[in-house]
């Protein structure tokens, strides 16, 4: 699905990844905001939110952090 990552061990903030259909998640980079990653993806973040009721305020995430993206 990424013939452009030649190495699985290095990827880069901002990279674009293919994910396989079904549930996918995307994991919190430098400078992300829930409202970054929801335009990113053709969503909301009151969607993200649904999707992650860990998440108990939509300003504060964490890099590294798992969302669940459907």
């Amino acid at each position: 699905l990424n013939p452009q990552v030649k190495n699985i061990n290095i990827i880069y903030i901002g990279q674009k990844l293919n994910l396989p259909d079904g549930i996918s998640y995307y994991i919190v980079g430098t400078g992300d905001t829930l409202s970054r990653i929801a335009a990113r993806f053709s969503t909301t973040w009151q969607e993200l939110m649904k999707l992650n009721p860990e998440i108990k305020n939509a300003n504060l995430i964490y890099v590294g952090q798992k969302i669940k993206l459907q």
